[in-house]
């Protein structure tokens, strides 16, 4: 019995050479296998097609873009972040490491949406959220409005159209106390006087008031420094879980940290 061996698009037979090398060296099987991987590999050069080949290309195209889309919106979306400082304790701590949301807070162009949908038009400029604006108890990130450079994390205590003020260390909004279950030191008798916020303003606050530099120190934020909301801490994994509205804020870098 004569035997064979598949070589891509060669079948080699005993004492034939291919670059240089003796087609014995190939052909060194027992006679049973070497019909058995004739037939297989004529199968396989039939089965190879130009069709087959073309699709095989275009499935692996499909899966780059797609792996591509996925990274694109994850980009856009969440972003990490490590904590700097004490001024959020005991909510955050040093070195804790955050994702935040950075699609919750964006908006749409209606008008240019509009644009885009026949037998629909917006006469006015409208921007809206499509989630919502940040809210009262969200804990933030967002550019230093001294110094863009520099991310900071602070709770929001007030938005716009609010007046905010601070008599013996409580923090009063539109004339009510805020109840704030994440601040754990005593009270201090701080006072500051009323603050009315304009539109797209935010005032912020530390939980750790007493080690934070916040909107009672620079004013509030504006909406356009905005980065995100504190969605989940995911290290040291003893503090892994998502964020709730009844706790955090600190001054923060990016991952790997910023200067």
């Amino acid at each position: 019995m004569v035997d064979f061996v598949c070589r891509e698009d060669t079948i080699l037979r005993p004492n034939q050479r291919q670059n240089g090398v003796s087609g014995g060296q190939h052909t060194r099987r027992k006679g049973a296998m070497g019909a058995i991987m004739y037939v297989w590999c004529s199968q396989l050069l039939a089965e190879t097609t130009p069709e087959t080949m073309s699709a095989a290309i275009r499935e692996f195209i499909e899966a780059v873009l797609l792996a591509l889309l996925v990274f694109f919106l994850i980009q856009v979306s969440v972003q990490n972040f490590r904590v700097e400082g004490s001024s959020m304790e005991p909510t955050l701590e040093d070195a804790e490491y955050l994702l935040v949301n950075k699609m919750v807070y964006q908006k749409i162009d209606m008008q240019r949406l509009a644009g885009l949908i026949p037998f629909w038009s917006v006469k006015q400029p409208d921007k809206r959220f499509v989630f919502h604006q940040p809210r009262r108890g969200d804990v933030i990130v967002f550019r230093y409005p001294l110094d863009p450079q520099r991310d900071f994390v602070k709770r929001v205590v007030g938005g716009p159209g609010d007046t905010v003020e601070i008599r013996r260390g409580t923090v009063y909004v539109n004339n009510v106390p805020l109840d704030e279950p994440y601040i754990t030191q005593e009270q201090s008798s701080e006072f500051m006087g009323p603050r009315l916020l304009r539109q797209d303003e935010y005032f912020v606050l530390g939980d750790n008031r007493g080690a934070s530099n916040d909107s009672r120190d620079w004013g509030p934020v504006p909406m356009k420094n905005i980065i995100g909301k504190v969605w989940v801490t995911y290290w040291p994994l003893s503090k892994l879980g998502l964020m709730s509205t009844t706790g955090w804020l600190s001054s923060l870098t990016a991952s790997p940290p910023a200067r």
